[in-house]
């Protein structure tokens, strides 16, 4: 174990916290990073955890800092980490707007379809037309042939 807990800055994605944690106890980075998605995933506030200990605990090369420059000096990278992800984030939407308006059309056009047709089966079902068909199986049956009809245009070069 090591003396002093640490935030790693070579075994790091996002802050070093889990690569430090990690290097402390002498287990691998990744299942502390499993453990922080599961209790994400589980609604414990894995989260929140992993900020509040990337604020109070130092970085390797700065342990003999105080604990008040500990915190403002990662808040202002947690700032600056933000920024850089938000101009990121604003290029992708950029990128995915352009892609949605030349898409749209075909996009729209499906979709209108497809609801169409779901809309029609549901009426003709509330009418009573179709007894015979079982409704639990109905819409297993419609993602199937969805998924297999995507699956055959994306084969034949996505021009469907």
């Amino acid at each position: 174990m090591k003396a002093q807990l640490t935030r790693s800055r070579k075994d790091r994605v996002i802050f070093g916290v889990c690569g430090g944690l990690a290097e402390y106890f002498g287990v691998d980075a990744v299942i502390i990073r499993l453990g922080f998605v599961v209790f994400t995933i589980l609604e414990w506030p894995g989260i929140l955890l992993y900020i509040i200990l990337a604020i109070i605990i130092p970085e390797a090369e700065k342990e003999d800092i105080t604990e008040k420059q500990t915190i403002d000096e990662t808040i202002e990278n947690l700032g600056e980490q933000l920024k850089i992800s938000g101009e990121k984030l604003e290029e992708k939407v950029d990128e995915f707007g352009e892609e949605l308006v030349t898409e749209r059309p075909k996009r729209a056009m499906w979709l209108g379809t497809i609801l169409i047709l779901l809309g029609l089966f549901f009426l003709i079902d509330r009418l009573g037309f179709l007894w015979w068909l079982r409704e639990d199986l109905f819409l297993p049956l419609v993602l199937i042939l969805l998924g297999v009809w995507l699956l055959i245009s994306y084969t034949r070069g996505g021009n469907d």
